[in-house]
């Protein structure tokens, strides 16, 4: 039989879904008559189409289906194509694929490369899109050619073809440079590709192409603005209204999340369609910034988890429309854009988590879902009541699945969420460290198996993070300092809850206690300098009136100071006296000039331009240079004083859509400052200052000095000057 037919059979077995013995006896009889060197004209297209169908199987193999990206096969095809040999279509789908990956296919991709100047916009979508599943990244030798045609054809490619090649290009991770260590030179093929799809304006792309060429790209770091700016207008103008599956959500919010590529109308767009009808039944949220979470201490009642575990189905209604089409993946990658991107819309969050315990309690949910979930809901600082419902369904399977459990990413969501100490949750805390413990911090990327199948739905886990290996690693153990430093407090201490890395916590703490030093003394911002210097200049006022307020008497300006043990960075420490003392005879000390000094102009989370721009608004604003006096702490008696810590936020601190909701990691700061520096220590607690407010709220300086004096007086009215103040334990300070 001629290859151009036995292609054709297997291109027409695959498509019913039989991947058993009559499919691999077919991919052994092409594998036989396929030679490099064998004459292909350009009218051929049974080269690309046997490649295409083996990247069919490799989707089933995977519980793809078709353009879905991770729905179940048909029941036709799930009654027939186990074959006998295997337990179902998919083990059979994947013994073909891993038969043909070791021959059949490099021999495929070797004839098309070899007439690669003749072959057609389809035999290269179907190539590319193939050579992305079948995980073909050895044989870059053989595919630089397709580039090159690819690269010259791009002006008559389809909308298509021009998302394949990206797809498989982003899947492989083959990027520019990758290219040029193949050819010797450069082929801005992927940048090329990305301009046509701007130059068309999307005119004549589906909505599944659009969000793969926007995953593509994003996934690539080619952060293309004009592209993402188009694809949000296409969604606001109605462009993914009446999508059936919401992959096509998922793959394009993913993208925008991945960058930090934020337009509210999508978000909007998305809400509309997944939202279903408000619900009164359900109790309200918890977020641990409100001051309404139960006692976390485990000696006492909790109120979640003092009636028992409640069963989801007590929680969950059956998902109606599009939302029944989601998986645990497409849920938790719509959750990971909203926590990426700062987004908060309850309601949204609400309906992703009841539809991922939906998919956790059937088992077919993977931990790595669970927990990028969960840390999307630690990002937005909102407690849903369905989180627990999800982490009670998932504990069998982050047992059953250990090695790949991100356990520290959900240790520290559940710190910033107010959830270690909760007895309910104690059989999870004690299983987490255990993983911890057991598989070290390399899990980070969850490791896949040779066999596992590379589709979409397993490669968007394999993204590294934006900071590179050297940030993510600092971030991860972070986070477990600040679980080993919460859990102190909380009194879970012993074998079960113990970290053991492997120099020991204590070497571990000395250095994340030293980087962090090292960060916030290059972070200071121009807002932040300028506060300080109003403060200091308040400080010398004889009268402690300042913009006509009479105000607490500053005794002491402090700037970036860490708390110990908790390794909370403090922007502003101020000590405050009860009473006004007789004035002190000012010796004038120095301060440095904001403008001349090394100091960040944006935020130090953010990299936004809008607040980089309204600092800069702020010191051209601000006085100069000038003589300050010293501290008069000295001078009073030790229950005279109070502290107060002030909060220099920027925008990456809160939601975009929500200016005044706190981000997880700011309120669960400001929780360790309330605690450390509260009324019941005879403190003021935390203020926040935030920069907008500074910037566009605040036109001059007088009404900025006037804020800061209505602030320290709205502090002391919550003090009692019969309490006696104990000073926080251990404040390692350090200079600005």
């Amino acid at each position: 039989m001629e290859p151009r037919l036995t292609a054709i059979l297997i291109w027409s077995v695959i498509k019913s879904g039989l991947f058993g013995d009559a499919a691999i006896a077919l991919a052994d009889r092409l594998e036989a008559s396929v030679r490099p060197e064998m004459p292909y004209n350009k009218d051929e297209y049974w080269a690309s189409l046997a490649l295409y169908s083996l990247g069919l199987a490799q989707q089933a193999a995977s519980g793809g289906g078709g353009g879905g990206g991770g729905s179940s096969n048909n029941s036709s095809s799930s009654s027939s194509g186990g074959g006998g040999r295997w337990s179902s279509p998919a083990a059979a789908a994947a013994a073909l694929v891993e038969q043909s990956r070791r021959r059949l296919a490099p021999a495929l991709l070797s004839l098309l490369s070899r007439n690669a100047a003749t072959i057609n916009q389809q035999a290269l979508s179907n190539t590319f899109w193939a050579a992305g599943l079948l995980q073909l990244a050895n044989d870059k030798q053989a595919l630089a050619p397709l580039v090159a045609q690819a690269y010259r054809t791009v002006g008559e490619a389809r909308s298509q073809t021009i998302a394949n090649i990206l797809y498989g290009c982003a899947v492989l991770g083959l990027t520019e440079r990758e290219w040029a260590a193949v050819q010797g030179s450069s082929f801005p093929l992927l940048e090329r590709l990305i301009s046509e799809t701007v130059r068309r304006k999307l005119v004549g792309f589906q909505p599944l192409e659009i969000s793969c060429v926007t995953w593509a790209a994003c996934k690539l770091g080619l952060k293309n603005s004009p592209l993402l700016e188009s694809v949000a207008e296409f969604i606001s103008r109605g462009g993914f209204d009446g999508v059936g599956s919401t992959q096509v959500w998922s793959n394009t919010l993913y993208a925008m999340g991945l960058i930090e590529f934020y337009d509210a109308r999508v978000f909007q767009k998305l809400s509309s369609v997944l939202l279903l009808e408000p619900r009164p039944d359900r109790p309200p949220p918890i977020t641990p910034a409100d001051g309404k979470t139960p006692p976390l201490h485990l000696d006492r009642a909790d109120a979640r988890g003092a009636a028992g575990p409640r069963s989801p189905y007590t929680v969950v209604r059956p998902a109606v429309g599009i939302i029944r089409t989601a998986t645990a993946q497409t849920s938790c990658n719509l959750l990971f854009a909203m926590g990426a991107l700062r987004h908060l819309d309850e309601q949204l969050v609400d309906v992703l988590l009841a539809r991922l315990v939906e998919v956790v309690i059937s088992g077919r949910a993977a931990v790595v879902d669970v927990a990028l979930a969960v840390r999307a809901c630690a990002q937005l600082n909102y407690r849903s009541p369905l989180l627990d419902d999800l982490l009670d369904a998932a504990l069998p399977a982050m047992k059953a699945q250990a090695p790949r459990l991100m356990s520290y990413n959900v240790l520290w969501s559940m710190l910033i969420l107010g959830m270690l100490g909760e007895p309910r949750h104690q059989p999870l805390v004690r299983h987490l460290v255990y993983c911890v413990n057991r598989y070290g911090t390399t899990t980070w990327k969850s490791p896949s198996p040779v066999a596992e199948p590379m589709s979409s739905k397993s490669s968007m886990r394999s993204t590294p993070s934006p900071s590179g290996p050297a940030g993510l690693a600092y971030d991860d153990l972070t986070q477990l300092v600040q679980y080993h430093l919460e859990s102190r407090f909380l009194g879970l201490t012993g074998e079960a809850y113990d970290l053991r890395p492997p120099g020991g916590m204590d070497v571990l703490v000395r250095q994340i206690r030293s980087r962090r030093q090292e960060l916030a003394a290059q972070s200071a911002t121009v807002v932040h300098q300028f506060v300080v210097a109003a403060l200091q200049e308040m400080a010398s006022s004889p009268d402690c009136v300042t913009a006509g307020v009479r105000h607490p008497r500053i005794l002491k300006v402090e700037s970036e100071v860490m708390l110990e043990p908790e390794l909370v960075v403090v922007d502003i420490l101020l000590t405050l006296a009860h009473q006004n003392p007789s004035p002190i005879n000012p010796k004038p000390i120095s301060y440095p000039d904001p403008n001349s000094g090394p100091y960040s102009d944006s935020d130090s989370d953010s990299d936004s331009d809008s607040d980089s721009r309204g600092q800069r608004s702020a010191a051209a604003a601000a006085a100069p240079s000038r003589a300050i006096a010293p501290s008069a702490a000295s001078t009073l008696t030790p229950n005279s004083s109070f502290m107060l810590a002030l909060e220099i936020d920027g925008p990456h601190h809160f939601m975009r859509n929500r200016p005044d909701h706190q981000d997880g990691p700011s309120a669960y700061r400001d929780r360790v400052l309330q605690r450390r520096l509260g009324r019941a220590l005879g403190g003021a607690g935390v203020k926040i200052i935030q920069t907008r407010t500074w910037v566009e709220q605040l036109p001059d300086e007088a009404s900025r000095r006037r804020y800061l004096a209505e602030l320290l007086v709205a502090a002391a009215a919550t003090v009692s000057v019969s309490t006696t103040p104990t000073a926080p334990a251990s404040l390692t300070c350090r200079s600005p």
